[in-house]
């Protein structure tokens, strides 16, 4: 029998997308490395489903035995302390399996197939300031087994064993960066593997650090679309006005979904280049729905700015250098 392939470190919604094709192309790769801190959180197992749609023919995944190894992942994890029962303060954990998938592999001659497993990982409490604390992360892992060697069920159940370690993994991975200092979290952020990056950038999302948004919004230029929305995400929770000007410069050749998503982004940053922006679109786009959702959402900006009483009622453009817009922007009420 050939020794398990490590896990593959690529976006799980990216396999997913080579699974629907059916186009899988599986080689080795280093093991993704995994840093822990000092940080400790209780874990409930609270909920297991199993919602693989098209899973060949046999297979079933035993939820009892799924529950029994995520038990033994959490056991052995440095941030994690698994609890039989459920107390205050305790994350609880709900594992789906979504991804069921295999293929021949062309390369052995119809003497091997490549299986693939997908799960999704949830840890979830609430806070005592009534605010939900959650985590989640994505295990996806291909093995390239030998037929005569492995049943299906048995070879299935060896890639979700180490799917649902990769899951735990990446969930030891935040929980991690929640008390990295600055410095190694910068470093993580520079990680040749895409998983780091994203579920590292991810614990920014509850984590105010103004020093690190010049560092996110580099991160807007990054290879992996995933880590590029998730980046979008962190900038809108942070709510600094720097993200503005790149956030707008983003949109340019880019499609109407994404212009509406980065509407919606700048007017939770706000301020009054988002301001300006926002007017600009709404005065002159050539979308009707651009324009509606751009004045929706400049128009709560400005109710906004009016009950807390800051600024004036006089609407304010600054919008910045070398961004184009269907239409010059005039100042509303200006003199």
């Amino acid at each position: 029998m050939n020794p398990p392939m490590p896990p593959l470190c690529k976006s799980s919604w990216g396999w997913f997308a080579l699974v629907i094709v059916a186009s899988w192309s599986v080689g080795a790769t280093p093991a993704c490395s995994r840093h822990t801190g000092e940080a400790q959180e209780r874990v409930f197992i609270f909920h297991l489903e199993d919602r693989a749609d098209r899973v060949p023919a046999g297979v079933r995944f035993d939820l009892e035995q799924a529950r029994s190894v995520l038990q033994q992942a959490l056991e052995k994890s440095p941030n994690l302390i698994f609890e039989e029962k459920e107390s205050p303060n305790a994350y609880r954990a709900e594992l789906s399996i979504f991804l069921a998938a295999e293929k021949d592999s062309e390369q052995a001659g119809g003497q091997e197939i490549q299986r693939a497993v997908g799960v999704e990982l949830r840890l979830s409490r609430w806070l005592n300031d009534h605010n939900k604390d959650e985590l989640s992360s994505q295990g996806m892992v291909v093995l390239r087994q030998q037929l005569q060697e492995n049943d299906r069920q048995e070879g299935f159940d060896r890639v979700l064993v180490q799917s649902i370690a990769q899951a735990v993994s990446l969930i030891e991975l935040q929980i991690a960066s929640r008390v990295l200092p600055v410095e190694k979290i910068e470093t993580l952020l520079r990680s040749d593997d895409s998983e780091d990056r994203l579920y590292v950038l991810r614990t920014f999302r509850d984590r105010k650090e103004p020093k690190m948004v010049p560092r996110v919004i580099a991160m807007l230029a990054d290879p992996e679309p995933e880590v590029v929305m998730e980046a979008v995400g962190v900038l809108v929770a942070q709510k600094d006005e720097r993200a503005v000007v790149p956030l707008i410069r983003m949109t340019q050749g880019r499609d109407r979904i994404f212009l509406l998503q980065i509407i919606t982004a700048v007017g939770e940053i706000r301020g009054p280049t988002a301001r300006g922006f926002l007017f600009t679109l709404a005065a002159g786009h050539t979308s009707p729905e651009i324009r509606k959702r751009a004045q929706e959402t400049l128009d709560r900006l400005l109710r906004e700015q009016k009950s807390s009483g800051t600024g004036s009622d006089q609407q304010v453009l600054a919008l910045p250098e070398n961004i184009s817009t269907r239409k010059d922007p005039r100042q509303k009420g200006g003199s």
